[in-house]
C-alpha cells in the first residue's frame, strides 16, 4: 500500500487511508482523543507560564520586603499580598497536577487504542 510506510516499528499512514480501513466511529474517537491531548498540552504550557510568572512576583515581593524600610501598615499590606500570591501559587500547582494527570491518562488511552487499531489491521491482513 503506497500510503503506508513501516520503519523501525513505526507505521505511518495518511488519515484518509486510515479512515477507509477503520469504522468512522473509531476514527472520530481517535481524532477527538488527539484533540484532547493537544488541548491538555496547551493548557499545561499556559499553566506553567502563569506559575513561572507568579513565582517571579513572589520572589520580587520577598526581596522588597527584606530590603525596604517600611511602616507596619505597609508591611502588613505587602505580607497580605504575599499570602494571596502564595495561595494562588498553590492553586496553580494543583491545577498543573490535575492537567498532567488528565494528559497522562489521555495519552495512555490514545496509545492503547492506536495499538488496538494496528493489531486489528494486522490481523485483517491490511498492513
Amino acid at each position: 500500500m503506497a500510503a503506508t510506510k513501516k520503519n523501525s516499528g513505526v507505521l505511518t499512514m495518511s488519515i484518509e487511508v486510515l479512515g477507509k480501513l477503520i469504522p468512522p466511529a473509531e476514527m472520530r474517537w481517535l481524532e477527538l482523543k488527539k484533540l484532547d491531548e493537544l488541548q491538555l498540552k496547551f493548557d499545561r504550557e499556559v499553566t506553567q507560564l502563569r506559575l513561572n510568572h507568579l513565582l517571579h512576583r513572589i520572589t520580587d515581593l520577598d526581596e522588597q520586603l527584606e530590603q525596604e524600610q517600611m511602616g507596619e501598615e505597609e508591611y502588613l499590606s505587602m505580607d497580605s499580598l504575599r499570602d494571596r500570591l502564595n495561595l494562588r501559587h498553590q492553586q496553580l500547582v494543583e491545577s498543573l497536577v490535575r492537567i498532567g494527570t488528565r494528559l497522562a491518562r489521555t495519552m495512555k488511552e490514545l496509545r492503547n487504542r492506536e495499538r488496538s487499531v494496528y493489531k486489528n489491521l494486522l490481523a485483517r491482513g491490511l498492513i
